[in-house]
């Protein structure tokens, strides 16, 4: 076998006021026009745009608040045009995870200039994922992340069409963040909530890569410091006790779990809650939390596999499913699918559309479609 192990040129930087570093960060990139995306909670916020656009001072070249959940087609190409408007040379988002992906795909469908369908990842017969070439130069982009989430850091961009189950994914190494700046003030601004079901995915996304058949030394390093810092974090990100330091916690961890899944891969979790979320209209992580469960007795990870998240667990390997439900127990988390609002009559379409995800296609194992619409029975 051999093992191709990418560590991408990208920096980041964190601490109190980080943001005064912007201007330092959009020179380094050759950019001094940057369009500002962002969702409309984040540019209502009283205090982050503005200071933004303080910091900028005269480098803004306009402000796009067109970012939504699960980042829908219609508004990617509304930021496009907004792109092309202002002239912008760069993006700077701001946001959770659906900003940064937003930002790709625009920079995407700016850069490439053809329809956003014939640039997406297709899938041969056998389930191999074809990823389309995407040549053209790409804005560069700076992510300022409000809530813990381990889309900063990636190149890879799925988008969802209004009336279809399936996301259009894609992937381009040129749309990676430059830039990461985690700053106290803008990790602060989020709703508990929000921050504790972006670390909820967190957590998902680093058991499964842990778990994935394409996982290796590198990536099982940060993916079992990232499970066992989250195991300490997770019930203390849901009320009060979601303090500053907690949240860059998540954050700093969570941007290790981008960075481990990137090599590994994610799983069948991943592909169900992707397709979950855009249906229901619910956030990744609270699909993710009420599956991961269920998957890990229908699809049981290699003995190698399941010694590492046993490990970072600190349980014995029969009782890493128990200790997982403990966990997410203690973080208040949903545990069964009904709870999220799914119709059961829905679950046979559910697991076909989740076997045409990207994380399916690559993921360690393609269970039948059978054993899918069986994991979501026992979820529901």
């Amino acid at each position: 076998m051999q093992v191709l192990y990418r560590r991408p040129a990208q920096r980041l930087l964190w601490g109190d006021d980080t943001i005064v570093r912007l201007p330092g960060e959009l020179a380094r990139a050759g950019a001094q026009r940057p369009l500002i995306l962002c969702g409309g909670s984040v540019g209502r916020h009283p205090r982050l745009i503005p200071r933004l656009a303080d910091v900028l001072e005269a480098l803004v070249g306009g402000i796009s608040t067109e970012v939504r959940s699960h980042s829908p087609l219609s508004r990617v190409e509304v930021v496009v045009d907004a792109l092309r408007r202002t002239r912008a040379d760069s993006i700077v988002a701001v946001g959770g995870g659906s900003a940064f992906v937003t930002a790709r795909a625009a920079s995407i469908l700016h850069g490439e200039s053809r329809p956003l369908q014939s640039l997406a990842t297709r899938y041969a017969a056998d389930g191999t994922a074809i990823s389309v070439r995407l040549d053209a130069p790409k804005l560069p982009i700076i992510a300022v992340p409000t809530t813990p989430t381990t889309a900063a850091s990636k190149a890879g961009t799925a988008v969802t069409v209004p009336g279809s189950g399936a996301r259009l994914t894609m992937f381009d190494p040129q749309t990676r963040a430059r830039s990461i700046l985690l700053d106290p003030e803008y990790l602060s601004s989020s709703p508990p909530t929000l921050t504790l079901q972006a670390s909820l995915n967190a957590f998902v996304m680093a058991v499964e890569g842990l778990c994935s058949a394409r996982s290796h030394l590198f990536s099982d390093a940060v993916l079992t410091h990232a499970i066992r810092q989250l195991a300490d974090l997770l019930p203390t990100l849901a009320g009060e006790t979601a303090t500053p330091h907690r949240r860059m916690q998540a954050a700093l961890v969570s941007i290790l779990v981008g960075e481990g899944t990137d090599a590994a891969g994610g799983g069948l979790t991943a592909a169900l809650s992707h397709t979950l979320g855009h249906q229901l209209g619910v956030h990744n992580g609270l699909a993710d939390a009420a599956l991961l469960p269920y998957v890990l007795e229908h699809v049981p990870p290699a003995p190698s596999a399941l010694e590492l998240v046993a490990d970072a667990l600190s349980c014995a390997t029969d009782q890493v499913v128990d200790r997982v439900r403990e966990l997410l127990a203690a973080a208040a988390a949903p545990v069964r699918l009904r709870d999220l609002g799914l119709r059961r009559e829905g679950l046979e379409d559910l697991a076909r559309e989740a076997t045409q995800d990207f994380a399916y296609a690559r993921g360690p194992d393609r269970p039948a479609p059978r054993t899918v619409v069986d994991i979501l029975n026992a979820a529901w």
